[in-house]
């Protein structure tokens, strides 16, 4: 059976908004143990939270559509894992933790922002969740941003 761009759109969407949310958590799941500031371990584990919920609903819509939920990609995975790790190896400061999770919300918002452009007939819905999320990185961003100031 042949979908319609409209339902096309809105699963291409919904895979990256999912895919989004799982290298979300990986990224904030990596760094937790890194993370000696309770303030910052904190501000991590409730912006872990809300990924994990807009990614639940993702993975729900997704059901809802019939189409299969996809993983990131392994090399994907394993450069986050490996920039992480070099990088707060060279420095564990709580502050540079924050950075590079800082530096993450901004690369998921422009992913984001270009699926979102790149699947206009999107279902209403769907589209509010990539804006739902969107907004959720940019507190993030400058949560972190400003968690060294």
């Amino acid at each position: 059976m042949n979908q319609t761009q409209p339902a096309k759109d809105t699963v291409e969407l919904l895979h990256q908004l999912n895919a989004g949310c799982k290298t979300a958590t990986n990224s904030v799941g990596q760094m937790m143990p890194y993370v000696q500031s309770k303030r910052l371990l904190h501000l991590l584990e409730d912006y872990n939270d809300k990924f994990i919920r807009i990614g639940d609903r993702c993975h729900q819509l997704l059901d809802q559509s019939g189409a299969r939920e996809e993983d990131p990609s392994a090399i994907g995975k394993a450069m986050v894992w490996m920039t992480t790790a070099v990088k707060m190896n060279l420095n564990n400061d709580p502050c540079n933790a924050a950075q590079i999770m800082a530096d993450g919300c901004r690369m998921g918002i422009e992913s984001v922002e270009k699926a979102r452009r790149a699947c206009p007939q999107a279902q209403h819905s769907t589209v509010e969740l990539a804006d739902e999320l969107i907004y959720v990185q940019r507190q993030m961003r400058n949560d972190m941003n400003a968690f060294c100031r």
